[in-house]
């Protein structure tokens, strides 16, 4: 019987959701982002929209300059995500988190 249920039990839980993938690339980064949003992590999240912004598609992340660079280059494709989080970070702090 308790093996019936194990198994009942594994049969209905939910599939794992797929992880963000393992790549150095814009939209991972913006994934690995709202996966720390969601975990509660700001200040990942705030450094994976960073991380986003600073390389274009066309670009490779590893020699993009970094955001204090006179040579940086801000992808404004992550802009509209970035300003829903940072927006909601700053209504979370002003109403304490409810």
């Amino acid at each position: 019987m308790i093996q019936l249920l194990i198994a009942a039990a594994v049969a209905s839980a939910a599939p794992a959701a797929p992880a963000c993938p393992d790549v150095v690339t814009p939209d991972a980064a913006v994934c690995r982002a709202l996966e720390a949003k969601k975990n509660g992590n700001e200040e990942a999240a705030a450094r994976g929209f960073e991380e986003a912004a600073q390389t274009a598609p066309d670009k490779d992340p590893a020699t993009a300059a970094m955001n204090h660079s006179p040579l940086f280059f801000a992808d404004e494709s992550a802009l509209p995500i970035g300003v829903k989080v940072m927006t909601n970070l700053a209504l979370d702090y002003l109403f304490g988190g409810k």
